[in-house]
């Protein structure tokens, strides 16, 4: 086993190396049948455990994204391309509260998404978390703009206005108003947030 794990690489290249040479030259039988079977001993088995663990990783990467599904809303989880099994040991997963239940439902989603178009499936939850993200990335962005215009005064303005061009500059400039208001008073009025979607219907 010790060979196997540490060395096995370069007693795989030698043994090759030694089998081309040893065929064609027509040494004696017995000498080809050692090396041939010192070959498979060590070569095939080695293949064989690489492809099992492959299969393996492969199946627990599958059953995490499986398990990923659970958390969608309803509406994404509908949109994916799920065979009907699928679809629904995942809507079945939301309401299991026992953990060896969710165990057991979560190997089962992992065996059904192997069996199931799975590039597909990931392809398409793939393309939701980069929605998600983008959207995430964008609300962030309006709260930068509008803290950054409570707090910023005219520089801020200025900066905004040349950035985005934004219509109902007078109306801009009243929110801004009532939103510094509310802030150096500690009052909530509502005002931040009628700036925010403001920034919202302004910035494309």
């Amino acid at each position: 086993m010790l060979i196997k794990n540490h060395f096995a690489p370069m007693i795989t290249q030698a043994l090759f190396k030694i089998k081309m040479i040893a065929q064609p030259l027509y040494l004696h039988v017995d000498i080809y049948s050692i090396i041939s079977s010192i070959f498979s001993y060590v070569v095939y088995p080695m293949e064989e455990e690489v492809s099992k663990s492959q299969k393996k990783r492969e199946a627990d990467v599958l059953q995490k994204i499986g398990v990923q599904l659970i958390e969608l809303s309803p509406s994404k989880l509908a949109s994916l391309p799920l065979p009907d099994n699928l679809f629904k040991a995942i809507s079945d997963a939301r309401t299991i509260k026992s953990h060896g239940a969710k165990r057991r439902q979560a190997q089962l989603i992992g065996k059904l998404m192997r069996a199931a178009d799975h590039d597909a499936i990931v392809a398409a939850y793939e393309q939701i978390i980069a929605e998600d993200s983008a959207v995430t990335a964008g609300f962030h962005e309006l709260e930068v703009w509008r803290d950054k215009l409570i707090t910023g005064g005219k520089d801020a303005l200025t900066e905004f206005f040349d950035l985005c061009h934004p219509e109902e500059f007078p109306q801009l400039r009243q929110l801004i108003k009532k939103a510094v208001d509310d802030k150096q008073n500690d009052k909530n009025t509502g005002a931040a947030k009628a700036l925010f979607r403001y920034l919202r219907s302004s910035i494309k």
